[in-house]
C-alpha cells in the first residue's frame, strides 16, 4: 500500500519474520544496536519519505513502547 512521504507503518509479523524483513529493509543499519529477537507484541515503526520513495528510518518497539 503507498505511503504519503513523512507517513508512518507499523510492521507486524510472526516470530523471526521481523528480523528478516527489517535487516533486508536496512541492510546498513546497526543490527545489534537492535537487541536480540523480537519477543511478542514487539516490533518495528518505520518511516516512508524521499525521492525515489522509500522507509528511511526504524525505530524498534519494546516491551511497553507499542
Amino acid at each position: 500500500m503507498p505511503l504519503p512521504d513523512g507517513a508512518a507503518a507499523l510492521m507486524i509479523c510472526h516470530s523471526g519474520d521481523l528480523e528478516t524483513a527489517l535487516v533486508a529493509g536496512f541492510p546498513d543499519a546497526d543490527h545489534a544496536a537492535w537487541g536480540g529477537p523480537f519477543a511478542p507484541c514487539e516490533g518495528a515503526r518505520l518511516v516512508f519519505d524521499g525521492d525515489p520513495p522509500r522507509f528511511t528510518s526504524v525505530t524498534i518497539l519494546r516491551g511497553t513502547e507499542i
